[in-house]
């Protein structure tokens, strides 16, 4: 009995380590699970509209929910495409903006159109016409006065006729207007990662005078973004890598055991099948201190490095293991560090 105990005080220090690794991975669970709950709040809070700066009132929604929103929203023509490409919508902003412009003082071009009257006297004169005396004294009809106005964004065109008499004997004028408006916009729009993960989306837009420099700012009145975190953590159930590792623990005798071996682990949880920060159902082969063959099974491995906590760590994993030495049969159990590749 003594001399167990003596063999377990004899390696005391790694029954330490052990300890504390574990108490680290509980701490780091439990703030994890904390600055969560925090961001959740701030999330809600950084996401809110503000339509002064061009901040878009950004929703995190599923990816099926955006394609959906997106798709009820565009024209036949996109829509069409977006089916006959059988492409998924990941992202979908949809803004709303006015902007008013007053030019006053501004002078038009008018030219008159008309024909020499034959009318000897007022009384030859045709009912409805509009006529304007000459400085030689002779009676001119006016058929048309016709105006102009253009500048970067607009080219108005008038014309002014008349139309006879209406049911009061009075005469009828009458008005025909067109324009074209040749506006210039341009529009900027980004997509901003806070440190903490949350988008957030900005978007100007402005009139361009005709040098293409700004000249008007346009109010935005409506600014609504829904995206999808594109890189949300997922299982991926086959996702074999290869790793190099080497564990400590404790044998069926109490002895202390340590090795280096190579490892294959099937599943991992992460972003990508890269970016990871679990990983599933490792099977190892090594040797111990003894020169002995060892094989190891661990049901998880956690990146020490997804935390960011460690500095200079973003590819350290620590896994729980068990194993045996077929040659010199012994069970043991441990913890073990390992770089996956």
């Amino acid at each position: 009995m003594w001399a167990k105990i003596v063999s377990v005080a004899k390696y005391s220090p790694f029954v330490l380590v052990i300890i504390a690794l574990s108490i680290f991975c509980v701490w780091q669970w439990r703030d994890k699970a904390q600055t969560a709950a925090l961001l959740t709040t701030s999330t809600q809070q950084l996401q809110v509209a503000n339509l002064e700066i061009g901040k878009a009132h950004s929703q995190l929604v599923s990816e099926g929910l955006i394609h959906q929103a997106a798709l009820s929203s565009l024209d036949k023509q996109l829509q069409d495409e977006v089916k006959k490409r059988k492409a998924l919508i990941t992202l979908y902003a949809q803004l709303q903006a006015k902007y008013d412009a007053a030019v006053e003082h501004e002078e038009t071009l008018t030219s008159l159109v008309e024909k020499l009257s034959k009318a000897k006297t007022i009384a030859d004169l045709t009912e409805g016409t509009l006529f304007y005396k000459k400085t030689d004294g002779t009676l001119s009809e006016v058929t048309s006065i016709g105006w102009n106005w253009e500048d970067f964004r607009l080219t108005l065109k008038g014309e002014t006729t008349t139309d006879g008499l209406d049911s009061n004997s009075v005469i009828k004028i009458k008005h025909n207007v067109s324009y074209k408006l040749h506006m210039k916009i341009k529009a900027q729009f980004i997509q901003a990662k806070l440190p903490n993960g949350v988008d957030t989306h900005y978007a100007k837009l402005f009139e361009l005078d005709a040098q293409n420099k700004p000249i008007g700012e346009l109010e935005l009145t409506q600014f609504e973004v829904l995206t999808t975190n594109a890189l949300a953590s997922k299982m991926q159930w086959w996702n074999p890598k290869i790793d190099l590792g080497i564990g400590a623990g404790i044998n069926n005798k109490l002895g202390f055991a340590w090795m280096g071996e190579v490892g294959v682990s099937l599943s991992s949880y992460g972003k990508t099948k890269n970016d990871n920060s679990w990983r599933f159902f490792r099977f190892g082969i090594g040797v111990t201190g003894e020169k002995d063959m060892s094989l190891t099974f661990s049901p998880a491995q956690w990146n020490l490095g997804s935390t960011g906590v460690i500095p200079l760590i973003s590819n350290t994993w620590i896994y729980p293991f068990v194993g045996t030495t077929p040659i010199n049969p012994n069970v043991f159990g441990g913890l073990g560090l390992s770089v996956v590749f």
